[in-house]
């Protein structure tokens, strides 16, 4: 008796930044006797246009006002110490998470992390700026800390985030994963998409994707295409036609600097991350670079296709990798430089003069309401999308791809071996409500500052050609 085995499901995934490298991995690892995945990017990896590939260190933390997303980070958590392919780009350094005077949102976070389990060590009513400093003395300026909350949470840290996706790609490609990282090979140009008789659709809202066209020429075949593209999400609109303003794309001024001093590096190390909530964040040093990070959140920065023909409100994110060679390469905007020292001035003084260098603009994709957008297209079947990491995307990295699947619903086979338990019905229900397409505070919205909850978005090339455009102690007086 002849025995007919079923034909691998075709999956293309554009995009090897955190969601579409993880979604990519999980299937190879878990799924590869049922699925051909092929993995697209229009640079060579990790690329410098990735937020993830060209970055050094990201923070991993379960803290939220939402205990779903807060449980699903415990999971990830769990991931980064136990899977073998991340755990060494992990340290658990702990999380000072801080909030400005009358800041409702730590005691959310608070109350959510009690909820799944979690404690956090407090500081106290009295003195609370002084026993921070007690605890790690090279934090805090305490008169200038002076009715702020704060609070440390030892289960959280953070990983570098270049070394973990590299580690994912290695093991995506041992396990016999197919990947091409090219600007014409593996840049994609356009969608094919048939009708109900399998014609041929051009520039098509609607119909079936059958693959997509590379900027080669080359048609690639697909029963299914997942579009993980992250702040690049609204550069080809015809790529998700109807995405509208449900993806904002914005970007974040982040600066290095190096502690030289043995002492200085010795006294920093055992500090935890600081997370100053819409102001912004550091990591203390990595052991091996001894390179310190900071990135600005009290503001974001836009960028304005060339020839906008107005119908979105929404900007383009700028390429990293288009900026090679010109003026705006290697540098932030004035004001942006002005923020992180102010930052540093009021949160690691001693790190307030520090030269600062590889300053860059790293873009994520917000939505208006914080959540990622993850879901099958309503019109065209077989495509989906997979963005919106609103800055809280990369911690996910070792188990968003399960996550990502789960939602779009695209296999059925047990995935046996998984760190992560499969999502209950009640979890994948959640992610479905929560990830969907068209939801309606996403809808319409004109006002880039709503993807920033009210925090200013500037135009990011207004403010690197001019010396200043906004002045930054109005910009930091509003958020006090």
């Amino acid at each position: 008796m002849t025995t007919h085995t079923a034909p691998k499901k075709r999956i293309i995934i554009v995009g090897a930044g955190a969601f579409g490298l993880s979604t990519a991995l999980y299937l190879q690892r878990y799924h590869k006797q049922h699925v051909d995945v092929l993995l697209l990017d229009s640079q060579p990896f990790p690329s410098v246009d990735s937020a993830s590939g060209n970055d050094t260190s990201r923070a991993i933390r379960p803290d939220y006002t939402d205990s779903f997303y807060s449980n699903l980070a415990k999971d990830a958590m769990h991931a980064w110490s136990t899977d073998p392919v991340f755990s060494s780009h992990y340290k658990q350094s702990g999380r000072l998470a801080a909030a400005a005077p009358g800041v409702p949102f730590l005691q959310r976070c608070r109350e959510t992390l009690k909820t799944v389990g979690l404690e956090v060590e407090e500081f106290g009513e009295m003195d609370k700026a002084q026993n921070l400093k007690k605890k790690f003395p090279m934090l805090g300026d305490v008169e200038k800390l002076k009715g702020w909350d704060f609070y440390y949470n030892p289960h959280a840290g953070w990983a570098n985030p270049k070394e973990a996706v590299i580690s994912a790609m290695k093991e995506y490609q041992a396990l016999g994963g197919k990947f091409i990282g090219d600007s014409k090979r593996g840049k994609v140009v356009d969608n094919l998409i048939v009708d109900g008789d399998d014609n041929q659709l051009a520039a098509a809202i609607t119909g079936r994707i059958v693959g997509v066209k590379t900027a080669d020429g080359r048609a690639h075949h697909a029963e299914h295409v997942i579009y993980a593209i992250g702040s690049f999400s609204t550069s080809q609109k015809t790529l998700l036609p109807g995405l509208e303003t449900q993806i904002h794309p914005t970007g974040f001024a982040i600066a290095h600097w190096k502690l030289d001093d043995p002492d200085e590096l010795k006294a920093w190390l055992h500090h935890p991350v600081v997370d100053m909530y819409h102001f912004g964040y550091f990591f203390p040093p990595d052991p091996s670079t001894h390179l310190m990070k900071l990135g600005l959140g009290i503001m974001g920065f836009t960028h304005d296709h060339e020839t906008d023909d107005g119908d979105t409100g929404v900007g383009i994110a700028r390429a990293n990798s288009a900026l090679a060679g010109s003026s705006h390469e290697g540098r932030i905007p004035p004001i942006a430089e002005e923020g992180i020292r102010w930052i540093l001035s009021h949160w690691a003084p001693s790190l307030a003069q520090k030269k600062f260098f590889d300053m860059k603009m790293c873009w994520d994709a917000m939505t208006p309401d914080g959540g990622w957008l993850i879901d099958n297209h309503p019109q065209v079947q077989g495509l989906s999308v997979a963005t919106g990491g609103s800055g809280h995307g990369f911690k996910f990295l070792p188990v968003v791809g399960q996550f990502i699947c789960e939602a779009l619903n695209l296999v059925q086979t047990e995935a046996v071996g998984s760190v992560t338990p499969r999502s209950t019905d009640h979890r994948k229900r959640q992610m479905r409500e929560k990830w969907k397409w068209g939801r309606k505070g996403n809808l319409n919205v004109k006002d880039r500052r709503v993807a920033l909850q009210g925090r200013p978005i500037l135009n990011v090339v207004e403010h690197l050609e001019s010396d200043r455009c906004h002045d930054i102690d109005s910009i930091i007086r509003s958020r006090l």
